[in-house]
């Protein structure tokens, strides 16, 4: 029904001489029907219908990732500048969780709008497809990570870090399902014994910082580098 729709109003469009809304081709079938059709509690379940569609189309980045894939262009990390390569990875990865958050904290609710007022598809869609950017950058930078040749002693701190990202791809990747799945037993639910509460918390954290920090230190030691 969804799809029939936008192709009979893409056609109407074209028959007036107006332009079809762009955000319309940017949704999936179940995405769209949401996206028309506004049942309750529509403006969560677009957000996490958007989202899950970005999982799937970088399904197969995700099994790459998963599978330890590491076919690609490599870089080589001299001794001299390992420490500070190995940092630097570390800020993205910290730009990546303050982006998110910000997004989640106060872009979203923006998007969804007041209480009893209705949500901004657009902006909706907008944040959700931020999701599957930031799902893509990390796979993209798992995959330098794996791929860079970082010279002894700094391959033991390294290959810590190409596990970083392990906990906040399996996040980002289930978090979408499973908030579908409540939703819609909670609205199941509510037809029957009336209102539910649904508490979603979805905390970014990176694998094995600890283990870093301290793979780090020993092999700056090793080196014969001052780096506390």
């Amino acid at each position: 029904f969804a799809y029939l729709f936008r192709e009979l109003l893409a056609l109407n469009t074209k028959l007036q001489g107006s332009a079809l809304t762009p955000y319309l081709h940017e949704f999936g079938r179940r995405s769209l029907r949401l996206a028309l059709e506004k049942p309750d509690s529509w403006e969560y379940l677009l957000l996490f219908e958007v989202w899950q569609e970005q999982v799937d189309r970088l399904s197969r980045k995700v099994e790459d990732y998963r599978a330890r894939y590491t076919v690609g262009a490599s870089e080589d990390v001299a001794p001299d500048a390992a420490p500070d390569w190995l940092q630097t990875r570390m800020h993205e990865l910290q730009n990546l969780a303050r982006t998110f958050n910000r997004i989640i904290n106060t872009e979203v609710p923006k998007a969804f709008g007041d209480p009893g007022e209705p949500g901004d598809v657009v902006r909706i869609l907008w944040a959700a497809r931020k999701f599957g950017e930031i799902l893509e950058f990390t796979l993209e930078w798992s995959r330098r990570v794996r791929c860079a040749r970082v010279q002894e002693p700094f391959d033991g701190p390294a290959g810590i870090v190409s596990e970083f990202t392990d906990d906040l791809v399996e996040q980002l990747c289930a978090f979408p399902g499973a908030n579908i799945k409540r939703i819609n037993e909670a609205r199941e639910a509510a037809s029957r014994r009336g209102s539910q509460t649904i508490e979603m918390i979805l905390t970014l954290k990176l694998s094995h910082e600890e283990r870093f920090a301290i793979a780090l230190e020993e092999a700056a030691e090793q080196y014969g580098l001052n780096y506390r």
